[in-house]
């Protein structure tokens, strides 16, 4: 786990929006969903569910 992703994390869920998430930290939406993959693989479980907008 990074502090990164941990960032990555906690502004997707204020936002509830990788793309805010991205644009905020002047990257890519792809590099915000795959960092949050690898902290949910990292931690063995699903931390937002991706088929709703806003993120849940």
């Amino acid at each position: 786990m990074t502090f990164q992703q941990m960032e990555f994390f906690i502004t997707s869920v204020r936002y509830g929006s990788f793309t805010a998430t991205a644009k905020k930290f002047f990257t890519t939406q792809p590099t915000v969903s795959w960092q949050i993959l690898l902290l949910e693989d990292e931690l063995g479980f699903e931390l937002l569910y991706r088929h709703e907008k806003p993120l849940a």
